[in-house]
């Protein structure tokens, strides 16, 4: 195919000078002129050829535009040194080329008023490149029925027109040289020709292959296999037209291990930090998607551990934290500042109930009856195993002081003895193996920039925890190694994480993962940097 010329209005300006030697011929002439575009701007790197076509003796002379005079200009020059010299009544031929393509060329007889000088105007062909059509891109990377496309290529002109297997689109939105953008048919299926065609009538086809539209998603429910729904469980998505690489979001966050396992079954991991009705939104790769709502489960105050049962571990955990003061203290149940008595009653009077509600958690008051018989059946119980916690010097003593505070007021309240009873069986029987594997919150959070990761194992494993961005890109790796059964919740025995990543770089603020996995345990929950 040719290479297409510019496109443009050449105006070509001739001077034409000549010294009369006679009446027939002149010692010498100049022409000359600039090329110029349709807006009035010079064009370089065209050659212009000038041939005298009366003299059989006289052979073109070259040229090219911008190579010496200037911009755009280009200049031929005959004097008689060089015979022969264009006389007057010769034909005169102008030609201007690009690489080989004629774009314009101008006759004249010279007469007596072109000398010393001429003009002439010269209007250039428009000639414009045909649009060429490279590709139909979808943000999906499937095109169905009904979407918006764009199409990609080169010489697009504003106000082109496209068919879809000759239906024209009304729709085209023109974006650049390179780039429109239409709305597929709603029933265009299978395999289609698209065509592009500019205003001058110059076009180009594609073909292209249309999805046919799959039904949307149905969510019907969300299971788990304990019927209980938190932080960390493992739930079942139930319903129809699931499409592998289906993605899902709970309460507007992003879930990381979304599982297809079937058109009617997807599978993933609860996030931590979700209160009250959460949605959880199912989105198909063609964009379909379905949102269904579930009641996150909530834990009771007193369910300090988070294991769903308000039990000694609980008390324990109330016990270790006697006396301490300050903000956001988990075991400062009533929320006064103070690990202090009134916390240690209120769990030792909900032992053995469940630690998780339906609704937000009530302050629970002296009007709660208590069940002895079943409080000290339990206590026989918890004392015939032994899952527990190892002990620094300063927990022992805040359980010890705990213990005689509950001692002191059992003659007051049987809940207290209950409780004092429950915590001298512990102590007595502290071996340091905690009730079952758990990843938990790290502390503190928010952080900047460090922070530490509790966990407990309930047997030895080789344990691993990684952290994530909130892209899902792997930030920082702890292999941990063979860890024997216990609880890492110390600043000594947690995993530290000082907000960098593997190559020592600080990382950003904002939300991050942590995955803890332990033998066939993995679970995973969420932090966040604040800078």
């Amino acid at each position: 195919m040719k290479r297409t010329a510019i496109c443009c209005l050449g105006i070509i300006f001739l001077l034409c000078t000549a010294v009369p030697m006679n009446s027939y011929a002149t010692d010498s002439i100049l022409i000359k002129g600039t090329v110029t575009d349709a807006n009035g701007n010079p064009i370089d790197g065209l050659d212009v050829t000038v041939e005298n076509t009366t003299s059989p003796r006289e052979s073109s002379r070259p040229a090219r535009t911008g190579e010496a005079s200037g911009a755009g200009i280009y200049a031929v020059f005959y004097f008689i040194l060089t015979p022969p010299v264009p006389e007057v009544g010769d034909e005169i031929k102008i030609t201007v080329e690009q690489d080989g393509e004629v774009l314009a060329e101008v006759t004249h007889i010279l007469d007596d008023v072109d000398f010393p000088a001429t003009t002439f105007d010269i209007q250039l062909e428009s000639r414009v490149p045909a649009p060429i059509l490279n590709s139909v891109v979808s943000d999906r990377g499937i095109i169905f029925g009904g979407d918006v496309v764009q199409l990609i290529g080169e010489n697009f002109q504003e106000g082109a027109s496209v068919t879809v297997d000759g239906i024209e689109i009304l729709d085209v939105t023109y974006i650049s040289a390179t780039e429109l953008s239409i709305t597929i048919p709603e029933d265009a299926v299978g395999a289609a020709e698209i065509v592009i065609s500019n205003p001058d009538g110059q076009s180009d086809t594609i073909d292209v292959q249309i999805e046919p539209r799959v039904p949307a998603p149905i969510l019907d429910s969300v299971t788990s296999d304990s019927g209980i729904i938190t932080e960390g469980t493992i739930v079942q998505l139930l319903g129809e037209n699931f499409q592998e690489g289906a993605s899902v979001s709970v309460g507007g966050m992003q879930i990381l291990d979304v599982k297809f396992i079937s058109p009617t079954e997807i599978t993933f991991t609860i996030p931590a930090s979700m209160v009250g009705d959460v949605e959880i939104v199912l989105t198909n790769p063609d964009g379909q998607s379905q949102t269904i709502v579930f009641s996150y489960v909530e834990f009771r105050p007193e369910d300090i551990n988070r294991d769903e049962q308000i039990d000694i571990f609980d008390l324990v955990k109330v016990g270790g934290s006697f006396g301490q003061t300050g903000e956001g203290l988990a075991a400062d149940i009533d929320g006064n500042g103070e690990v202090d008595i009134f916390d240690l009653v209120r769990v030792a009077r909900l032992f053995g109930q469940s630690g998780i509600v339906s609704a937000a958690p009530s302050v629970y008051t002296a009007s709660v009856r208590f069940d002895y018989a079943t409080a000290r059946e339990n206590i026989q119980q918890e004392g015939t195993h032994s899952r527990t916690t190892p002990m620094g010097s300063e927990t022992l003593s805040r359980l010890r002081s705990a213990l005689r505070e509950l001692e002191r007021m059992s003659d007051m309240m049987l809940e207290v003895r209950i409780g004092a009873d429950l915590l001298r069986s512990w102590l007595a029987t502290n071996a340091g193996v905690p009730a079952k594997t758990q990843l938990l919150p790290n502390y503190p959070n928010p952080f900047n920039p460090e922070t530490w990761i509790p966990y407990h194992l309930d047997r030895d494993a080789n344990a691993a925890l990684s952290i994530y961005n909130a892209s899902g890109v792997l930030v920082r790796h702890f292999d941990l190694g063979l860890q024997s059964a216990g609880f890492y919740t110390e600043k000594g025995s947690a995993v530290y994480w000082d907000g960098h990543n593997e190559r020592g770089e600080a990382v950003a603020s904002g939300t991050y993962f942590y995955q803890l996995r332990a033998g066939d345990y993995s679970a995973m929950r969420r932090m966040v940097i604040v800078k």
